[in-house]
């Protein structure tokens, strides 16, 4: 009579049904996945170790669930989600990355739960799940109307990019997560970083205008302030408008103001356009003030602004009036800043406007802090008085009037604005954070 265990009669009996032929060999006598022929058993279970073989060494048996990554691979792309754990497997079919889903798995367990960003950008966070990791580092700089990210080399970064169209188009740059050091950004198209894990702010992100250059994405109409025509045929311009109405442009002889649109008679109106768009240019012609740009910031996991070894910050200041011949111009208005993730840490966020120019003297850009940029006075003509142009708004200062004799001065742009997504639409500061903007809060949605 054979004895035998009937775990051992069972394997027999599973092998002997389930698992027919392995080339020339017997079941048992498989060593390698290549011996088992059947497509249906793949695997071979040499020590015996996985359910699925009974505990029976050398067989044939269909893929194990429970069998790891390195041994049995995985679908490139595929992802599972437990335990607010999504993992994805990666390129090479032998290898998962694993990410904490910040608003947790969705119902169907196959990824992490998303949200709608603003402006349009849901798609793009959608196409960035597939993107590398991307660091820009310190020096570089972005063309938002090419797309190329350049470095202090000049070489070049490469980002997958895309384009949203809307009020103002938005170059959108993708990756699966960003970590970004000291940029200056230009262009006519506002600027979107989208990942779906982390962003890192390391350094400056420069959207700010430069005198009369716009920065990214900055409003070129509805907003802009007036320019009225003195006693002298010259103009006068008001500021550029967006959380507040720009600052007048005024002569005193007689006294002309030039500021208004829409909102008030002495300033630039506020933003009432939907969309990513920045700050508004001042009034008064070639020589008026470039509005602040417009910067949004995307991630499925956290926006993360770094306080050592330096801060991270954000700045989409507007610039000051240049001079010209006639010309008393308005300061332009700082940007938008837009900030929409699970959780943000933030740093340093300004959208201050630019100081108006007086009587052929340049105004001042915005400074990245809570000081304004100040107004500037200069001899007009052959009066021995003095015109002076208007400061610049920030959270903690409208902007003021510019005046003097025959052209004047022109007025200051207005403070721009943040927009902050989380969880539970709040946010932390880091050490030593400042922010002058008006700010408004908003709770994402998970999907």
């Amino acid at each position: 009579m054979i004895r035998m265990s009937m775990n051992r009669f069972v394997a027999m009996v599973f092998v002997g049904v389930g698992l027919v032929g392995c080339g020339s060999k017997t079941i048992s006598e498989c060593s390698a996945d290549s011996d088992c022929k059947n497509l249906a058993y793949p695997f071979c279970d040499v020590n015996g170790e996985f359910s699925t073989s009974g505990g029976v060494k050398n067989v044939c048996t269909i893929i194990p669930p429970d069998c790891s990554v390195e041994r049995c691979g995985c679908s490139p792309g595929a992802t599972t989600c437990a335990g607010d754990q999504e993992t994805t497997c990666n390129l090479d079919g032998k290898s998962t990355t694993t990410d904490t889903c910040a608003l947790g798995c969705a119902s169907t367990k196959d990824r992490c739960l998303s949200f709608t960003p603003l402006n349009g950008l849901g798609p793009a966070l959608n196409a960035a799940t597939t993107e590398p990791d991307i660091v820009i580092t310190a020096g570089s700089t972005i063309d938002t109307d090419s797309g190329v990210i350049r470095n202090s080399a000049n070489a070049k970064i490469n980002v997958s990019t895309l384009v949203v169209t809307g009020p103002t188009d938005i170059r959108v740059f993708l990756g699966g997560s960003f970590d970004i050091d000291d940029v200056v950004i230009t262009g006519t198209k506002a600027v979107a970083f989208v990942s779906p894990r982390a962003v890192t702010i390391r350094g400056m992100i420069d959207a700010s205008a430069n005198k009369n250059v716009s920065g990214p994405g900055a409003s070129a109409i509805g907003c802009i302030g007036q320019a009225a025509t003195d006693s002298n045929s010259a103009t006068v311009g008001g500021g550029g408008g967006h959380a507040t109405v720009g600052g007048s442009g005024v002569e005193t002889k007689p006294i002309q103001q030039g500021g208004g649109v829409v909102v008030s008679a002495v300033g630039g109106s506020v933003v009432t356009a939907s969309g990513l768009v920045g700050g508004c240019i001042g009034g008064g012609g070639a020589s008026d003030g470039g509005g602040g740009g417009a910067v949004q910031v995307v991630s499925l996991t956290k926006i993360e602004f770094a306080s050592t070894p330096k801060r991270g910050f954000v700045d989409v200041g507007g610039g000051g009036a240049k001079q010209a011949s006639s010309i008393s111009s308005g300061g332009g208005a700082g940007g938008v800043v837009v900030l929409e993730a699970p959780e943000v840490d933030l740093g340093g966020v300004t959208t201050n406007g630019g100081s108006g120019n007086a009587c052929g003297v340049d105004g001042n850009d915005a400074t990245p802090s809570l000081a304004a940029a100040a107004g500037v006075t200069s001899t007009c003509s052959s009066s021995p008085e003095k015109g002076y142009s208007g400061a610049g708004g920030t959270i903690d200062h409208v902007p003021t009037s510019g005046g003097g004799p025959f052209s004047g001065g022109g007025g200051g742009g207005a403070v721009g604005t943040m927009f902050v997504n989380t969880i539970d639409g709040m946010y932390t500061s880091v050490a030593g954070a400042t922010v002058s903007a008006y700010v408004t809060q908003g709770t994402i949605v998970p999907l």
